[in-house]
């Protein structure tokens, strides 16, 4: 009997009988997973919510529990259809590891903890192509000549543990945060602007002078050229179309800067010596923080609006809402565009990560996208748990790549941690609570233990709720341990649906599923996309 490497789609482990039935499921599956981002994008709408859109948020968990009873029907019908096709076609049905058990698709959050660690990292890469298996003398060869060079790492992490402490006080969702040595600093859509004590997470200031939401926050180090003084600040952008800079020990506001647009990012660059905030309509303002903050240059890009910022050196790559990713270069006080990808993406970029010659993109996929940008070869590394996610934040911090994942057909969200220095990006780890659903935003720092010799990881999260991660050497039975498993489970070929280039007809969210697979009839989110 052979056996086929390459991955098979669903409808490929069916019998031509079953297809109807899997059909008829799949496509109940899209549309109430289609409900269920609906239901996420309105929680996010700049805007306060009319009681229509309150009750289809009310409705959360109703779609959910009808999603995973269909994942679990579906599950069933590939697994009878499995060994009928090993009898016909000669095709070994798919391993334990790519197809969860029904009770772990039905408990989503026990399923995230109890995952096989047998697949590879180039498992994980959609450009990776599947070879034959090598003889049993190549196999003892490469054993010995190819170890694993983070082996070290993955053992290391396995034995991580991180206790959480919420920092309450905000009263709506935490949009941006940023963390240092000394203070955490978080902006919510409740308009405040909000910094405690790293080490004590004890809340120091409140910042109130917005009157948008607060979309972006940074910390920064504001030296005085004369007396070479420096004063810690906050510069903060918000939907009100303005940036304030505050003094982080009197709680003062320093200055203010209003750009005529909703500001929605912001980055620093040239070792913090500039901040650099993205506006709505694709505007960018560049501010100089050692004279005194002052306006040093605006750029224009063509995109509806910049969604996120990153700086590498002298480079900044910018993500926009329409899925445009350009290159740019800061030289001699100015701007100079390297590249700008010649077709935009599919989704709007979420979140972006410049590394070397490397874009790391996040949006509504499962995966996370690399960009070559020297080459212009795109390929992607699987980020979530099912084949329905978003990728809201990404970080870079030292030697890892760290990306927050969310999974809309479970409502779990949780961090993965990969080696930045590898071509690969290889998965090393991922730290999850069930308590933490949707993170929005992320920022880490490494600090010294009270011995002063011990480096310990921190990491802030925004969302539903703010969150401080500090990794605890006593391994507390009380913290979070870091799952140093194989979570990344999605198809990397395919990638979550997208709506934006699909049928979007079906999808009514007052009639039952029967109703909006009959009527065809047309929703009121395909506007909210």
């Amino acid at each position: 009997m052979s056996s086929v490497t390459n991955k098979t789609t669903e409808k490929e482990q069916l019998t031509p009988a079953s297809h109807n039935d899997h059909d008829t499921l799949y496509r109940k599956i899209r549309i109430l997973r289609k409900k269920l981002k609906q239901v996420e994008n309105l929680k996010l709408l700049p805007r306060k919510l009319n009681e229509e859109e309150t009750r289809k948020i009310e409705r959360q968990n109703e779609f959910r529990v009808e999603l995973l009873d269909l994942l679990a029907q579906q599950h069933d019908l590939i697994t009878e259809a499995a060994p009928v096709l090993e009898k016909t076609k000669h095709v070994e049905p798919p391993s334990p590891q790519k197809l969860p058990s029904k009770d772990k698709q039905i408990e989503p959050k026990k399923n995230l903890q109890n995952v096989s660690n047998s697949k590879g990292d180039s498992e994980n890469r959609s450009d990776v192509k599947v070879s034959p298996a090598p003889s049993a003398s190549k196999q003892v060869e490469a054993k010995v000549t190819k170890p694993d060079p983070l082996q070290d790492i993955k053992r290391e992490w396995a034995t991580k543990y991180f206790e959480l402490l919420e920092l309450p006080g905000h009263t709506d969702l935490v949009l941006c945060v940023d963390i240092n040595a000394t203070y955490i600093v978080s902006g919510s859509r409740d308009t405040s602007v909000k910094l405690w004590n790293v080490l004590s997470g004890e809340l120091i200031h409140n910042f109130g002078g917005h009157t948008g939401f607060v979309s972006c926050v940074k910390l920064l180090e504001l030296s005085n050229e004369n007396s070479g003084d420096v004063k810690s600040v906050i510069a903060s952008g918000s939907h009100d179309c303005s940036i304030k800079f505050w003094d982080v020990h009197t709680g003062g506001l320093i200055k203010e800067f209003y750009v005529y647009n909703s500001v929605l990012c912001m980055t620093t660059m040239d070792e913090g010596k500039y901040l650099v905030a993205g506006l709505d309509g694709g505007k960018m303002e560049l501010y100089n923080v050692n004279t005194g903050i002052t306006p040093a240059l605006s750029y224009s890009i063509e995109t509806e609006a910049i969604s996120c910022l990153s700086c590498d050196g002298n480079s900044l790559a910018v993500g926009g809402s329409d899925g445009l990713v350009t290159i740019l270069k800061f030289e001699e006080d100015a701007f100079q565009c390297l590249y700008s990808l010649d077709e935009h993406l599919a989704s709007p970029v979420k979140s972006i990560s410049l590394v070397g010659n490397d874009v790391i993109l996040g949006d509504d996929g499962a995966n996370i996208k690399v960009l070559r940008w020297k080459s212009g070869n795109v390929s992607c590394l699987a980020n979530h748990h099912s084949e329905f996610g978003v990728t809201d934040a990404l970080c870079k911090h030292g030697n890892y790549l760290l990306s927050s994942a969310y999974d809309y057909d479970n409502g779990t969200g949780y961090l993965n941690v990969r080696d930045r220095n590898g071509p690969q990006y290889s998965y090393i780890s991922s730290i999850l609570d069930p308590d933490i659903t949707h993170i929005l935003s992320l920022a880490a720092v490494t600090l010294s233990n009270s011995q002063g010799h011990k480096q310990l990881m921190s990491l802030v999260t925004g969302g539903m709720i703010l969150v401080l991660w500090r990794e605890d050497p006593s391994r507390n039975t009380e913290s979070v341990k870091c799952i140093n498993k194989r979570l990344l489970l999605a198809d990397d070929e395919m990638d979550s649906d997208n709506e934006d280039s699909e049928d979007n007809s079906d999808l009514s969210f007052d009639d039952s599923l029967e109703s909006d697979l009959a009527e065809n009839a047309s929703g009121w989110w395909c506007n909210l996309l």
